[in-house]
């Protein structure tokens, strides 16, 4: 029995062994097992933390293109606005230098968009690198510099009168004007790199998160591999489940890679799928990104294609506006040079459009422009180019030669002149066109807009609703008017002009009763000119308005150094159509007479007929304003406008002035006799003196006396001369005494 005992214990250690090594190898399987699931958890676990980052990175570089994206349409809207602001401000400057006759709101108005475009710059805070000397940061600095200069130049404009000084102020705007225009284009430049910088950016975080998917992929399929060869051995079933979760896990992966690779493109795609898990979530969170960088794109589209419309057309009328009717300009240009097309520009410009403004109001005028917008689409082909420059000032760029640019102009006429009707009111406009032909009149645009708003200015001195061509003897006139206009500048600087003094007689007691100032300019070079040659163009450039002043305050002092107390010599002093549309004008006459200290009674102003008539409640209220203030009021030249007794019976009016027209030819012409009869007898039931203008014979003195009239004034009685001499004459003519008159003649000596 024994030996049979001893063989069974080893026997009995030898299972116990084998279960120990099972159990140990399953221990150990199960170890492995477990520490696979470990791994695989934690590998997991970060590959689901580097995905949540790299989403949160891409997140980051999305939100910061955003805003940098935003910043750059800022700045593009804000420099596309200046650039046209810069070049409207130097063609305005341009042609307040060739026509000073020109009102300077404009430039005031540009100056003043400057000055808010300045603050809008200094503060915009465009997100750059922060390496220093970025083109951005070496840039902006120059720019604000410039476009204060700029803005510094427009109100200095605005405070000069003196066309030589403008003319300065004209060259020194070149400079920061073209630095303007390279600053713009350097930062746009240097703002197209950075978003090139940024897209870069973006993509390389894309491009990470597709390497991490596909490292996370690879680190999968290692798994399993080694998986695969730590279960051998177990059940197959364990092995299928393992494979199939493994496999599953792998399509995840790939699925995640090609949908991260659809990320930005045109297709609006959904994630793969959706679970709970680390990869689900990553699914979820990468089909939110593509939204918001859909929406983003889209964002960026819209703000970039606003932009563009800001930059580029007018918003009330659709039509091109400034910035992109010179470009078209140039390129009209460069097709004449290369491929000798025919092109023809056309500015127009509408007559009287600020009465619609002012009798129906802005929203009339607005009205009227896209009307007439619609009527110049309709009247040229579909390849010419139309803009609105600015007010009503509108451009046509046309594929014509010069003869069908006269038949586009009058179709364009035709057209305008269509009646239109707002608010029941019916509205009738009509324009003027000025034309120059591309190549012809002009190789830049420049000098085209020039040649073209002198034909537009020649148009309007016409009589308006017509069109005019440029040519060199334009070009030649104008030259000459601004050479004559800087010398009426720099004559009334030097002291050059004087004043004279036609007398005035009484025809019954020949007594000096007053003088009539008249202005002279004793030109250094051409002696005395007289006011026939020198006036008209005052009054186009604006300066008879400082002339007319100048001229009264001399006639005030003058009388007022040859008045004694009890003896004043009255002394009249035309106005001119500016001076008396000047909303000062009541402020400055009685400030003049009181200054030199004239008594009431003592300065007569006289106007027109025809000016009154323009706006005749108001020149009511001037005249009534100055008579109140002890100023008298003539009507010079009356009889030669549209004369209205309604009208006359309501001016307050002390004098009638017979224009000299109605006298050169009495007393042989019965008509002329008949009207200053009737305009005698009339004045007189109204209680006005009546002035007869240019006497120059004795038979013309004895018909005036014998119809009654009051005054004579001409060069039989007495030629202008000067102050000191109006006093010395004791005969207006010798020969006066011949008609009978033995009344001792009464002067102021």
């Amino acid at each position: 029995m024994l030996p049979l005992i001893s063989q069974a214990r080893p026997r009995r250690r030898r299972v116990k062994s084998l279960h120990r090594l099972l159990t140990l190898r399953l221990v150990l399987l199960l170890a492995l097992i477990g520490g696979a699931v470990v791994w695989s958890v934690d590998k997991g676990r970060q590959a689901s933390e580097l995905s949540r980052q790299q989403q949160a990175e891409l997140q980051r570089e999305l939100v910061t293109a955003k805003e940098r994206l935003t910043q750059h349409l800022k700045w593009h809207h804000l420099a596309s606005r200046l650039h046209s602001l810069a070049v409207e401000f130097n063609l305005e400057f341009e042609l307040l230098t060739l026509d000073p006759d020109r009102s300077d709101a404009r430039i005031s108005h540009l100056t003043g968009e400057l000055i808010t475009l300045h603050q809008a710059l200094n503060t915009l805070d465009l997100q750059r690198e922060r390496s220093s000397g970025t083109p951005l940061e070496t840039s902006l600095a120059p720019l604000l510099e410039n476009v204060w200069m700029l803005t510094d130049i427009g109100e200095e404009l605005l405070d000069t009168p003196s066309s030589n000084h403008r003319l300065q102020l004209y060259r020194d705007s070149i400079d920061p004007l073209e630095s303007i225009i390279s600053t713009i284009k350097q930062v746009d430049d240097w703002l197209e790199q950075d978003n090139e910088k940024m897209r870069a950016r973006v993509d390389r975080v894309v491009s990470e998160a597709r390497t991490r998917m596909d490292e996370q992929a690879g680190l999968m399929t290692r798994l399993q591999q080694d998986l695969l060869l730590i279960l051998v051995g177990t059940p197959l079933v364990a092995l299928f489940m393992l494979r199939g979760f493994f496999g599953e896990l792998r399509r995840r992966i790939e699925g995640l890679e090609r949908y991260a690779q659809s990320i930005g493109g045109e297709a609006v795609l959904l994630p793969p799928f959706s679970s709970r898990d680390a990869l689900g979530r990553l699914a979820v969170q990468l089909g939110l990104m593509s939204r918001k960088i859909r929406f983003s794109l889209k964002e960026a589209r819209e703000a970039r294609s606003e932009a563009e419309n800001l930059a580029y057309y007018d918003t009330l009328t659709g039509l091109e506006n400034r910035r992109l009717f010179y470009d078209n300009l140039e390129k009209g240009l460069l097709a004449v040079d290369r491929y000798a097309e025919m092109h023809t520009l056309l500015l127009l410009d509408l007559d009287n459009f600020k009465h619609v403004n002012d009798a129906l109001g802005h929203e009339a005028g607005d009205k009227l422009l896209v009307h007439v917008a619609q009527a110049l689409r309709d009247s040229v082909r579909h390849d010419d180019h139309i803009a609105r420059l600015g007010g009503d000032e509108f451009a046509i760029l046309a594929r014509h030669s010069r003869e069908a640019g006269a038949e586009l102009a009058r179709r364009l006429l035709q057209a305008i002149a269509m009646p239109f009707i707002f608010d029941g009111h019916q509205l009738r406009c009509s324009a003027s066109i000025g034309i120059a032909v591309l190549g012809d009149d002009g190789d830049s645009a420049t000098a085209l807009m020039k040649g073209a708003d002198m034909a537009l200015y020649l148009a309007k001195e016409k009589g308006r609703n017509n069109f005019q061509y440029y040519s060199s003897r334009l070009q030649k006139r104008v030259q000459q008017k601004i050479v004559l206009a800087n010398e009426i500048r720099d004559g009334l600087a030097h002291g050059e002009f004087f004043l004279v003094y036609q007398p005035q007689f009484e025809t019954r007691s020949l007594r000096l009763c007053g003088v009539e100032a008249l202005i002279r300019w004793n030109h250094p070079e051409k002696g005395v000119v007289n006011p026939d040659q020198f006036v008209p163009l005052a009054e186009e450039t604006g300066l008879i308005g400082e002339l007319g002043e100048w001229a009264l305050r001399q006639a005030c002092k003058d009388a007022r150094r040859h008045s004694r107390p009890g003896n004043e010599l009255a002394i009249a002093v035309n106005l001119s159509a500016k001076q008396f549309n000047d909303e000062n004008l009541v402020n400055t006459v009685i400030a003049i007479r009181d200054e030199a200290g004239l008594v009431p009674g003592q300065l007569e102003i006289e106007v027109t007929e025809s000016l009154l008539l323009e706006d005749i409640e108001l020149s009511i209220l001037r005249l009534e304003k100055l008579q109140q203030a002890g100023i008298r009021i003539a009507i010079d030249d009356f009889g030669t406008g549209f004369s209205s007794m309604n009208y006359l019976k309501k001016l307050p009016v002390n004098v009638l002035k017979i224009d000299r027209a109605f006298v050169s030819e009495l007393p042989g012409n019965e008509k002329d006799g008949a009207i200053v009869e009737a305009v005698t007898h009339l004045a007189h039931r109204l209680g006005l003196r009546v002035v007869a203008e240019g006497v120059e014979t004795k038979a013309q003195f004895a018909y005036l006396r014998a119809l009654g009239c009051d005054v004579a004034q001409g060069f039989l009685l007495s030629k202008p001369v000067r102050i000191e001499g109006v006093l010395s004459q004791r005969d207006p003519h010798a020969a006066l005494l011949s008609l009978g008159q033995q009344t001792e003649l009464a002067f102021d000596s």
